[in-house]
């Protein structure tokens, strides 16, 4: 196949999809690599489903012929890293202090510096590493040198956008997928206009954006660089890259510094944002952090490959996913989500109706315009404003946000209260998800679950269930984060069950022999229970040099978590 202009940032080499050894990968679509044209010709059946089958279009990747869901469309590692900085952090909180080499975690008081330019670094390693000598070597031609002044004080927070914007800089004029990036963002004025808050947050952002140019330019005298390239390439990091946490060394033992990534995939940003997307993303190679793209539905020829933004939570009604929207892209969402009063029937941002709760009947308010400056009830003719709309529930928000962190069953109470019929929520509406959502990660966080009862276990896998079908209407078929950590814990909750019910069974077979107990009766369903989760988890991996959690998963079902 002839080679073509690649669409996705690839490593030149990989592990061949057939033998798993050294090979190059396929010219056109650079998905799948291959060590021979042997082994190229018989992988083809399988991979000429997504082989060269999207394109760029306009600046964004569509489908050049009809796609199956399922298919592996595109795969990519990183073209650049940088430490995580409030460019890449939707509430611009990250304020941390990262070494520059690896982006780890640092105080000011430990920070070593690089001794060239006085970036903070762990030690000498990454101080020389290749990734830090951008701006190493742009500081030293300005003749400018952070000192341990600048780390402590007020510009040790403008570091890592620093860092950013000089390696985005530098990269451009070799990475046609990067200057693509490069264009203005259309900010839909009508759309700033009806929401105050995204436009003060914009202000925000593009303050905070000159100010990193500022900085560049007029404090570390980089002035052979245009002010306006400097913004522009700041603001690729603010609209496109993405960060990642690495695991908390206080959690796992072969951890030892805690990272704050930032990375730009050049390929996968190419595509448009939906809140309904028809493609996901998951894992190949978390050591490269190299991830495949995944249709999760039919994709008819020339329509768009869309995904679901980083910090466009699944969770947050549209209301809140415009506004985040607007914030880091400049747009306002149609998708079928967003244009759907009802959120594909799900509800998410509706409350329900006061007057028809008395009556003994579920029904919501839901938008009459596409503004959603005007709601009504579906089952009466209550009308309500948008600001009365948000009223209803702003109470149980501002409880929700004091309760974070609290124990599970206190969470379960607060939502309890406040379902119908008792109060203005319902099972799949933000507010109860987004508490859910803490209840699971409160349970991992504190692995309140090896000291549970068998009756939280079972409410708590209940709960856990409960966002993986809110998950699966909202985002059907997408592979991603949010899928795998719900499946995770519910492959926690359940393998705690099971092994709950071993424990019984033998104490009890032991006390009575003769008699075929309880738990015992109970022990196939557990065990299905499990395997069903683990048959799922398996379905999330895409790894054709990995094979290891699907291995560990089939070969010891029911072992650790």
């Amino acid at each position: 196949m002839a080679a073509s202009r690649p669409l996705t940032h690839n490593p030149g080499t990989g592990p061949c999809a057939v033998c798993g050894e050294t090979g190059l990968p396929c010219a056109r679509c650079r998905v799948d690599y291959y060590c021979s044209k042997e082994h190229q010709k018989r992988h083809w059946p399988k991979h000429k489903v997504g082989c060269g089958s999207v394109e760029l279009r306009g600046g964004s990747v569509v489908a050049a012929r009809d796609i199956p869901a399922g298919t592996v469309i595109m795969r990519e590692v990183p073209a650049l890293f940088f430490p995580a900085s409030p460019l890449t952090y939707y509430q611009s909180q990250c304020l941390l202090l990262l070494c520059v080499g690896c982006c780890a975690e640092l105080t000011p008081k430990a920070a070593s510096q690089c001794r060239r330019c006085g970036l903070p670094v762990c030690g000498n390693a990454c101080s020389r590493a290749s990734e830090h000598q951008v701006e190493c070597k742009a500081f030293e031609r300005a003749k400018f040198k952070v000192t341990k002044a600048d780390i402590r004080g007020a510009t040790g927070a403008m570091l890592g956008a620093a860092v950013a914007t000089l390696r985005v800089v530098s990269a451009c004029s070799d990475n046609q997928l990067l200057q693509n990036l490069l264009r203005e963002p259309t900010l839909d004025g009508q759309g700033l206009q009806a929401s105050p808050d995204a436009a003060s947050w914009v202000d925000t952002i593009e303050t905070y954006i000159a100010a990193v140019a500022l900085f560049l330019r007029e404090v570390a005298g980089i002035k052979w660089i245009p002010e306006q390239d400097l913004i522009r390439a700041a603001r690729i990091v603010s609209m496109y890259a993405e960060d990642f946490e690495g695991p908390d060394p206080a959690r796992w033992s072969h951890v030892s510094k805690q990272e704050h990534v930032g990375t730009l995939y050049v390929g996968m940003a190419q595509r448009k944002h939906s809140c309904y997307p028809n493609s996901g993303d998951t894992i190949m190679n978390a050591e490269l952090k190299e991830w495949v793209v995944v249709t999760s539905r039919d994709v008819a020829a020339g329509a768009p490959i869309t995904t679901h933004h980083q910090r466009c939570r699944w969770l947050d009604d549209t209301l809140q996913r415009r506004e985040t929207l607007l914030v880091r892209k400049g747009i306002v969402c149609d998708c079928e989500r967003c244009s759907d009063p009802t959120e594909l029937g799900v509800y998410v941002g509706s409350p329900c109706c006061a007057g028809c709760t008395a009556q003994g009947k579920q029904r919501y308010l839901v938008p009459v315009k596409e503004d959603r400056d005007l709601w009504r009830c579906e089952g009466c003719p209550l009308e309500m404003t948008v600001s009365e709309v948000k009223a209803l529930t702003k109470p149980m928000e501002d409880r929700l946000e004091e309760l974070k962190g609290s124990p599970p069953e206190t969470i379960l109470q607060f939502t309890k209260a406040q379902v119908y019929p008792h109060g203005p929520l319902h099972s799949t509406h933000t507010v109860v998800l987004r508490a859910n959502e803490y209840l699971r990660k409160d349970i991992y966080d504190r692995r309140a679950d090896e000291q549970a009862t068998e009756g939280e276990v079972d409410r708590w896998e209940e709960v856990v269930r409960g966002q993986l079908r809110a998950l699966d209407r909202l985002l059907p078929g997408v592979v991603g984060e949010d899928r795998a950590v719900i499946l995770l814990e519910l492959r926690r909750l359940t393998l705690r069950r099971l092994r709950a019910a071993e424990r019984k069974a033998a104490l009890e077979a032991f006390c009575q022999p003769s008699r075929t107990t309880e738990a015992g009766l109970k022990l196939p369903e557990y065990r299905q229970a499990v395997l069903d989760v683990n048959k799922q988890l398996c379905g999330l991996h895409f790894n054709r040099d990995e094979e290891m959690p699907k291995r560990f998963l089939i070969e010891d079902p029911f072992g650790g978590r």
